[in-house]
């Protein structure tokens, strides 16, 4: 990945059963499309999680959480580093919380450097 750009992952299409190539689309964008705006921050993915609850998210049926819709980007949880803050934000830039941008940027938390 360049510092231009970052890579996301997107559903393509539900599997039937097994996962395969065609299932999810990984596409490289530029990062002028992230810029905080009020109450958002925009965050370096330093660790992603990848967990069996994802398999059921690409369902079409709501469980706990909403299904993931076609064309829309694969979620998970993450650490990462904010690199930029928009207004409204209380935390600074470098806070630990490849890039993504937060539309709910209250419901971060800090974690305490030390134990």
């Amino acid at each position: 990945m360049s510092s231009s750009s970052f890579t996301r992952i997107v559903l393509r299409e539900r599997p039937e059963a097994e996962i395969h190539p065609g299932t999810f689309e990984i596409q490289t964008v530029s990062k002028d499309v992230l810029k905080a705006g009020a109450g958002e921050v925009v965050v370096q993915v330093t660790c992603i999680s990848l967990d069996p609850a994802m398999r059921g998210w690409l369902k079409d049926r709501r469980s706990y959480v909403p299904p993931v819709q076609i064309g829309e980007v694969m979620r998970a949880l993450g650490l990462g580093i904010v690199v930029e803050a928009g207004r409204e934000v209380g935390s600074p830039k470098g806070m630990w919380y490849p890039v993504h941008l937060v539309r709910m940027a209250p419901l971060l938390q800090v974690l305490p450097l030390h134990f």
